[in-house]
């Protein structure tokens, strides 16, 4: 599945939704904005779409919450897009399944100050 994944962040979204990469560059600003922002968007340009929610909570400095709502259960897909995303950024993450619901991003650097203060 990483193969796809990072094919599908490296090379697809990169023709279709190059724009949002640019607007929120950093793995913490995408995923806070994909739900409200960009699969919102989809929802209203695409007759019939229906993309999985991501609503996103800060556990601490470190550490967001991801909470996937799909009726479609491809949450471990999920998983493998955010850690493909940290590829893209070149920022270290450790990205964790929490339940089939729930994913835990934890930021190995302050997300806010774009230092890295870690690296396992």
């Amino acid at each position: 599945m990483d193969t796809f994944v990072e094919y599908w962040i490296f090379q697809y979204t990169q023709r279709a939704y190059y724009p949002y990469y640019r607007m929120f560059p950093s793995v913490a600003k995408f995923l806070e904005n994909l739900d409200k922002v960009i699969h919102r968007n989809v929802r209203q340009t695409v007759p019939g779409s229906n993309p999985p929610r991501f609503v996103t909570e800060w556990r601490d400095a470190k550490t967001l919450l991801v909470h996937y709502k799909s009726q479609r259960g491809l949450v471990s897909f999920a998983v493998a897009l955010i850690k493909a995303l940290g590829k893209y950024f070149k920022e270290p993450i450790e990205v964790k399944l929490l339940n089939n619901h729930l994913i835990e991003v934890k930021f190995l650097y302050d997300p806010n100050a774009s230092k890295i203060l870690e690296h396992s």
